[in-house]
């Protein structure tokens, strides 16, 4: 989302009115870091921006989903990797309950159906979808496909599709830092989330063995949608803008993850934008300041060509 600033700017005996485009602060939509329930019902966000009601329920091919165990829980503080206030819950650990979504013993698949409403007075651009998995035993149903879903506010189509077992196995050595931080860009020809409008999401998880071994569990938290998050593109680990040989020996050092080598893979060769998510807005008086100068430089552009 942007915001537009008019300046007007006295020179002489000209008065010249410049417009300046200013992306505004990122911010989360809708949120999920604890999880209260017993893998029946709805589950409302406890995190929600203003007018924003926001809800999922949960389906299994196997043993329900449940929320009693801390060991999937993430304590990372992120959305996906996207540090945007507020920080999630970094509760986590053994014996520690409603901080995680749980499939467990290696049920073949399951689903989170995602349903947004904004019953605010502002439309809203839906810019990313974030969260934190990772599998304790190999088993877990580790692929996923995120999809808008038809008839809702904004353009529907898969958002995603991921490679079987994409999702890390911990092989049995559980850890709350060691989940994949998960992002995606919604795209589409519309992705503003209007007033009174209602939009489905699915996250569907798949590619579980389903011959019911133990602590062959999937593990997800720290769901998210949200507005004015520009993300780096997938591969590009060491963050310049591009994807290159570079970006394989970062992940050599520092990741190491399938789902990081696919990505490479798959968009190498590939610039795209810069990370924009915790640049704070600048003041009003910076706004303004700026924008004169651009009109001065304008101004200042004119004389001389003419």
């Amino acid at each position: 989302m942007k915001n537009l600033i008019l300046v007007t700017t006295v020179m002489g005996m000209a008065t010249l009115t410049c417009a300046l485009s200013v992306s505004a602060q990122p911010f989360l939509v809708a949120g999920w870091d604890t999880y209260s329930g017993d893998g029946f019902g709805t589950y409302n966000a406890p995190v929600a921006a203003s007018g924003i009601s926001a809800s999922f329920v949960l389906a299994s091919e196997g043993i329900a989903w449940h929320v009693q165990d801390g060991r999937g829980a993430s304590n990372d503080g992120t959305w996906g990797s996207v540090a945007i206030p507020p920080t999630a819950s970094t509760v986590a650990g053994e014996g520690v309950t409603n901080e995680n979504l749980e499939l467990s013993n290696a049920t073949t698949g399951g689903t989170i159906t995602f349903t947004i409403t904004n019953n605010g007075s502002s439309d809203i651009e839906l810019s990313s979808f974030h969260f934190d998995s990772y599998a304790f035993r190999p088993k877990a149903a580790r692929a996923y496909e995120l999809s808008v879903l038809a008839g809702g506010a904004i353009s529907a189509g898969v958002l995603y599709t991921s490679v079987d077992d994409e999702i890390t196995s911990v092989a049995g050595a559980w850890n709350n830092g060691a989940h994949d931080d998960i992002d995606h860009a919604i795209t589409g020809a519309d992705t503003t989330l209007e007033v009174g409008g209602t939009v489905q999401f699915l996250l569907a998880f798949s590619s579980g063995v389903g011959d019911g071994s133990g602590g062959h569990d999937l593990w997800v938290d720290n769901i998210a949608i949200a507005s004015g998050v520009e993300l780096l593109t997938p591969g590009d680990f060491d963050g310049d803008g591009d994807v290159d040989g570079a970006d394989f020996l970062e992940w050599q050092r520092n990741d190491v993850t399938p789902a990081g080598l696919t990505d490479w893979q798959n968009n190498y060769g590939t610039p795209l934008q810069a990370l924009a998510v915790s640049v704070p807005e600048p003041s009003s008086v910076a706004l303004i300041l700026l924008a004169a100068g651009a009109c001065l430089l304008r101004r200042a552009v004119g004389v001389r060509a003419s």
